[in-house]
């Protein structure tokens, strides 16, 4: 008998360790009556610094786990408050695309964006400012997917290649 007892007193004191070792997730719900700029949600991303970054119909998002930071067309020189997909890239860059105003780049050392557009001078600049889409291949080239087909761009060159079926 005890060493049924021993049994059932070790069988009891594991399951109940594992349950109270078990992190229960937390939610916190942000909304706009928090600062969010827009209910509409188009990405979400945490980046290394452990921020989470928000893009919406209504500009981008910076949450740092207390409070939002807004980035808009009245408060910095992001192009469009429309961003519809928002990017991390393997060097945790932050990267927008928006449905006119072309692809942006987020620099954290000035705080401000670096915009890509559509060129007539430029031969190889994005073949549209209409942005949909925006991935990384293993290589770090970036495929951009626009109203005009799909491209590939070359961050480290400055330039765009537009798609073929020898890419």
């Amino acid at each position: 008998m005890t060493v049924k007892k021993f049994t059932l007193c070790i069988l009891l004191a594991v399951i109940h360790f594992e349950y109270y070792c078990q992190t229960q997730p937390t939610f916190q719900k942000i909304d706009q009556s928090q600062g969010l700029s827009s209910s509409r949600i188009t990405g979400i991303v945490k980046e290394e610094k452990g921020f989470v970054w928000i893009s919406t119909s209504n500009g981008l998002n910076r949450y740092d786990g207390y409070s939002l930071k807004v980035y808009n067309k009245q408060n910095s020189n992001i192009e469009s408050n429309d961003i519809s997909s928002l990017y991390l890239d393997r060097k945790n860059r932050i990267w927008l695309t928006t449905p006119g105003s072309g692809l942006n780049l987020y620099d954290r050392i000035n705080d401000k964006f670096i915009s890509y557009k559509n060129s007539q001078e430029k031969e190889f600049s994005i073949i549209s400012n209409r942005i949909n889409i925006l991935t990384e291949r293993e290589d770090g080239l970036f495929w951009i997917g626009t109203e005009k087909g799909l491209s590939l761009f070359d961050y480290d060159k400055n330039t765009n290649y537009i798609s073929r079926k020898d890419i």
